[in-house]
């Protein structure tokens, strides 16, 4: 594991924890991503993208990252109005922390657990399903 992995790992940890923490509140919604690249969950305060291996190697084969990754998720601004900022968020997210998203995919893909509340939303690569 590469030092960059290492600490990646790490933060995705214990940030992953927090965000998990929120997660036990009643599920608001729940949908497929419209290009079959993974599923979404909604709670009150947290969201969950997971992108399974179809939409990684999707990402993984992208010219544009940051583009490709807003085609991705743009599912998510329509099935859900009030996530729209969340859309650029996780596009930048991902352009940005592809290293690390990568080093968190497994054989089910990557699930991205986020809080859409101010003062700042916070995005964890977490590996596998939900």
């Amino acid at each position: 594991m590469s030092f960059f992995s290492s600490i990646a790992s790490g933060i995705s940890g214990v940030a992953g924890q927090a965000v998990h923490g929120l997660e036990n509140a009643t599920q608001l919604s729940a949908f497929d991503l419209p290009d079959g690249s993974g599923s979404v969950r909604v709670f009150p305060a947290v969201y969950k993208v997971h992108l399974n291996s179809q939409g990684i190697a999707k990402l993984a084969g992208a010219n544009d990252l940051a583009g490709t990754a807003l085609q991705i998720m743009g599912g998510i601004a329509v099935a859900q109005p009030e996530l729209a900022p969340v859309v650029g968020i996780l596009g930048a997210f991902v352009a940005a922390e592809w290293i690390a998203i990568r080093s968190a995919t497994n054989s089910d893909g990557v699930t991205l657990r986020g809080t859409y509340l101010p003062p700042s939303p916070l995005v964890v690569p977490t590996p596998g399903a939900f």
